[in-house]
Order: C-alpha cells, then structure tokens, then sequence
C-alpha cells in the first residue's frame, strides 16, 4: 500500500456512549458515528495545518456533516458493554477514500498537503537520579512516542542502539551536524533530520516542614540539520508532582507532542508555500522576569500562520534570543508585537529588540 493511502486510515479510534440512549438508536450505531467523526478531525489534523483549520471552520463543519459519504472501510477491533450496563464502547479503525476527501477539501477551498512526510530520527533521553538512559525500543521513553507518532500518521525512527550504532552514532557529533555522521542516518534511517529529546526529572529539596515528597520535570527539543549545529527548538518545564513516575510520564507525552507538532508543521508549511521563507527575523526579547508575558508572547508566535519557523537561540531569567523563519511582511508582525504590549525597535545589526511597554 501506498505511503499516502496509509495516511487516509486512522486507526484506534475509541468511543464510550452512555446509556440509556434518549434517542431511538442503537448503541453500535451512535459510536460509529461518533468514532467517523473523531476519525475525520484526526484526519484533517494530518492534512493541514492548525491555522488553515481554524481559518475554515465553518467549511470544515459542513464537510464534517459529509463524514458518512467519504468512509472506505470501518473495522471495529473490539467491542463491549459495561459490566453495569451503564456505557457500551468501542474501538475502530476507520479507512477514508483519497481522492473523495481530497476533492472535497478542494471544492471547500481548503488547503491540504498529503505528500508523506519525511522520517526524522529522534534521540531520545532521560536523565534521572539513577543516571542518563538513552529510549530502546520497549522503552517508556520512545512508547510514549511510537504511540502519537502512528496517530498522526509520522514516521519517527529511534536508533536500534546495536554495535553499528555504537560506532557511527554519536549524539554531540549528530547535534553539530557532522557530515559523516548525517550521510551515515540518510543511509541507515532514511531520515536528513535528527531530534534530539533530552529529558530530566528528579526530587525538590526537600524542607523542614514538608510532608509530602515533590518531583520536577524539564526538557527540552533540539534539532540539527546535515552541515549545521543544533538550534534549540523549545524548552519545556511540566510543573511538580506526587511521584517521579508521574513526573517522568507527563514530561514524555509533552515532549512527544511538541516534536511530532512541529515536524508536521515544517513539513505542511514548506509543502502548502512550494517555498523557503521569506525572511528571517531575529528577536532580542527582553521581558524582565516575566515568564508568564514571555510564554504566552512564544506561544502565540509558534501559532501565527505566518511564522514557519521558531528557534530558541539563548535564554536567561530575563531575556531570550529567537530566530523566526517569516512567511510574509515583517511589517505585520512588527504591528502585531506593538498590538500585543511589545515595544519594538532594532539594533545596529539589523536584530529586533522587543521589550515590555
């Protein structure tokens, strides 16, 4: 099968109806329906971007009504009523047909990509109390990716970590972007890009009138291309916790996310404008202890259509230097910092300083 029907077929679909029912239906009946419906915004999550979603909500609405007309195969893997009667539940894969959704996504005016895309390799790692674990296979660490990655219809490789890999993969040498090392993943992998996934978790400190045992967990997404050194993507921080298990669950699935949101955002935005950026802009952002104003300012610039592309290049307490890769006219976002409570003026290097008013 081809790499794009793959992609039409959304698999684990999971529906619970609670009953009684009030309408006049059966329960097999309501949760099929239900898991087509959930199945079609997985889909339309792969196709296109977050933006062009929102953009065409009231389209994407009609053609959520259309559901039915666009279902190729429906498999349902399990099936069972509560012990108490109380919820009947289910478990789907649901096949759409290509070329119906994409005409449908056409005439709608939606703009889609479902070209595959490419494999990227992630080096996944955790540091704890016990020292620094690199993710296998049955590891947690890469389930927790493996799992969302094959709901979003990615390809993500993870080293095999046998001798060859010993010899020839070595982390600081793929985050420098070593040549030898990049033409030895394109061969082994398959992939021209690597992740590197650094996670750690461990104990606060614990004080003289605590209780309770609290855990922390941080992280952070670094990629590097052949030729170039890493750029921190995003940094990651998911609060305290009960248990290091917890702590070290949570800080995965997030990490997990971020990355597959991110390389499905490279690779629709590069696919969707058929080219490079136009520009790039480097932001000096000064924010003065503000880490709230700092996190949402980030946030909103990762969603902006119009940024492609948001390197983290240095950070402190006060201050972050970010790189943005810019679709469209400086002047705009220039506009909508100042909209937003930023002042913007820039420096002898042509570098933007943006500064609370």
């Amino acid at each position: 099968m081809q790499a794009e029907e793959i992609l039409y077929e959304v698999d684990g679909v999971r529906v619970r109806v609670d009953l009684p029912l009030a309408e006049n239906k059966t329960p097999r009946a309501v949760a099929l329906w239900r898991a087509k419906r959930i199945a079609f915004d997985r889909l339309l999550a792969r196709l296109a971007p977050q933006n062009v979603l929102q953009e065409q909500e009231k389209a994407i609405g009609e053609m959520r009504n259309l559901t039915d007309s666009l279902v190729r195969r429906v498999v349902i893997q399990s099936e069972r009523y509560a012990t108490d009667s109380s919820s009947f539940a289910i478990v789907a894969n649901i096949a759409f047909d290509r070329e119906k959704t994409r005409q449908m996504l056409r005439d709608n005016g939606v703009l889609f990509t479902d070209s595959p895309m490419p494999k990227v390799l992630a080096l996944v790692g955790l540091s704890t109390a016990s020292g620094w674990r690199y993710a296998g296979k049955n590891d947690p660490l890469w389930r927790a990716f493996s799992k969302q990655a094959r709901a979003r219809g990615l390809d993500v490789a993870i080293p095999l970590q046998d001798v060859e890999d010993l010899v020839n993969l070595k982390w600081g040498q793929a985050m420098a972007g070593d040549e030898k090392t990049f033409d030895w993943v394109i061969k082994r992998y398959g992939a021209a890009r690597i992740w590197s996934v650094q996670g750690q978790v461990g104990e606060y400190p614990q004080q003289a009138d605590q209780k309770e045992r609290r855990f922390y967990a941080v992280g952070r997404l670094d990629a590097a291309s052949r030729g170039a050194d890493a750029v921190e993507i995003k940094a990651q921080s998911v609060g305290s916790f009960n248990s290091l298990q917890e702590a070290e669950q949570t800080l995965l699935e997030q990490l997990a996310e971020s990355l597959l949101d991110q390389v499905a955002k490279e690779w629709m935005s590069a696919q969707l404008s058929g080219a490079n950026a136009d520009a790039f802009v480097d932001l000096d952002v000064r924010f003065g202890g503000d880490l709230t104003r700092y996190a949402d300012l980030e946030c909103k610039l990762r969603d902006m259509a119009e940024v492609r592309r948001l390197e983290v290049r240095g950070s402190r307490w006060d201050m972050a230097k970010l790189r943005l890769s810019l679709q469209g006219e400086p002047a705009r976002l220039r506009e909508w910092l100042s909209a937003q409570g930023w002042r913007v003026s820039e420096d002898a290097e042509g570098a933007w300083r943006v500064q609370l008013f």
